[in-house]
């Protein structure tokens, strides 16, 4: 056999497993799109689209330019288009399409050989979070690709499209602002060949996108001054609670990382850095040095500034980081044949994942079933009751109105429902109240809350959901 036809049948070989790993994936982030249920914070930023689809204002129930909207103008007026389709799912497919940009760009601009790829590939299937972010209406995902493609035109000396997708992903989600320090190590980088013209071109984008942003909002408020100060004034005192130093989460946050990866978490923390400086000191891909810096800054934002001990303010870091460690193992000559480093690292990734992820591993990589144990494509128990109580609402509660025992007023059944569910429990109009286990969770007073209204009566119940009737 010559070289030619080895090589050859080697590109097959690798052809038909990058498929067959896109359809793995594919298959997987669908399914979640159709059986998963959706969330508080998914249900806020659904409700939030519904509300701009039907009146054609950028607001909350509660408000205009809500600062609780943490999704910018490239995710909320997409998914606002696809509610036309009234099909609740709908609008994940938006998300869906992002992820696809995001592998997409990792794959063909970042990655430079087919092994490389393939580990890529291989390490997001084992990623079970990756699926939950592709298939939940968040953030996270459309701000990850086009921070992503900023910085690849950035490589590629596209100034002027470099300059527009780094500032939609900080329109998408505000913390992706850090995506600037990447950007400008890579034209530290290329300090040589820098002209006026050249930055011009690369600040272009980010003056006119907000300049007609702050215009667009300055026209909503009828041109009142005041009334747009107010709202600047209150997005930032926003955002500032949420990027405050909270070193007394930081043992909380290490146990996150325990709990999510099944390895200790001040060991994850220190082979994440450890794999991250080597990345950046070995690896010739100036794009992978340009993620390493993105890394290391991530995890300083995230264990010192960050607002909560969420793994979701964790996920931008991962991806980063399983595109810097694919691109990184593979360079390591283990031997002659580059598929043995993506067996080592798959086994090692096994290793560091604890029982329960394991489960949701194997379902990952052979999608039969979900999580919770159901055929794929079945709705999750969850789910299932948020239709039901959905349902209740929307044909039971016509005249009365309903609210939230406290802040948490289960926006996901809001947006299920097409009704308003309110803040305001104490409002004697509210004659009906919704609880559920995460306000619970997140505010401990409930009980007391709902021990206000002696005369209450619970007129629907599920494992998960309750509704009462104060009868005040």
């Amino acid at each position: 056999m010559n070289l030619n036809t080895r090589k050859n049948r080697l590109s097959k070989i690798y052809s038909f497993i990058t498929i067959g790993l896109f359809c793995v994936i594919g298959l997987n982030i669908f399914n979640r799109i159709l059986s998963s249920p959706f969330d508080f914070d998914e249900g806020v930023m659904l409700g939030f689209a519904k509300n701009l689809l039907l009146t054609g204002k950028y607001s909350t129930h509660e408000a205009l330019f809500d600062p609780i909207i943490t999704i910018g103008p490239t995710v909320s007026y997409p998914v606002a288009l696809s509610l036309i389709f009234k099909n609740i799912f709908i609008p994940r497919v938006v998300i869906f399409l992002y992820s696809l940009i995001l592998l997409f760009v990792v794959y063909f601009g970042y990655l430079k050989n087919q092994s490389i790829r393939i580990l890529f590939l291989c390490l997001i299937c084992l990623t079970p979070y990756y699926y939950y972010f592709s298939s939940h209406v968040l953030g996270e995902i459309p701000a990850l690709s086009l921070s992503l493609l900023g910085l690849l035109c950035l490589s590629q000396k596209r100034y002027l499209f470099s300059g527009l997708f780094l500032i939609l992903a900080i329109m998408t989600k505000n913390i992706f602002l850090l995506s600037l320090i990447p950007g400008a190590y890579l034209l530290f980088t290329q300090k040589k060949f820098l002209t006026i013209k050249k930055i011009i071109l690369f600040i272009t984008p980010f003056f006119l996108l907000t300049a007609f942003w702050e215009f667009y909002k300055l026209q909503v408020f009828h041109f009142s001054f005041n009334d747009y100060f107010d709202n600047l004034y209150q997005m930032i005192r926003y955002n500032k609670n949420l990027s405050r130093i909270h070193l007394e989460f930081f043992s909380q946050r290490l146990s996150m990382l325990s709990g999510t990866f099944g390895l200790n978490g001040i060991v994850f923390l220190i082979s994440m850095l450890s794999i991250t400086i080597y990345s950046f000191i070995k690896n010739n891909n100036i794009l992978i040095k340009s993620l390493a810096i993105y890394i290391f800054v991530y995890l300083v934002y995230f264990f010192i500034l960050g607002p909560t001990v969420w793994y979701r303010y964790f996920f931008p870091a991962i991806v980063f980081f399983i595109v810097t460690l694919s691109s990184t193992v593979v360079n390591i000559r283990f031997s002659r044949y580059s598929l043995i480093p993506i067996i080592i690292v798959l086994i090692i990734e096994s290793q560091l994942i604890n029982e329960n992820s394991k489960y949701i591993i194997q379902q990952n990589l052979l999608p039969i079933f979900d999580q919770t144990g159901n055929k794929i494509f079945t709705k999750s128990p969850l789910l299932a009751e948020q239709l039901e109580t959905a349902k209740y609402i929307s044909t039971k509660i016509i005249n009365n109105n309903i609210s939230g025992v406290v802040w948490y007023n289960a926006p996901e059944i809001s947006y299920l429902s097409e009704k308003q569910i309110y803040r305001t429990p104490e409002n004697p109009e509210n004659a009906f109240l919704i609880s559920h286990p995460f306000g619970r969770l997140l505010v401990p007073e409930v009980d007391a809350r709902i021990s206000k209204y002696p005369n209450k009566k619970i007129v629907f119940e599920t494992t998960f959901y309750k509704i009462y009737k104060k009868n005040d």
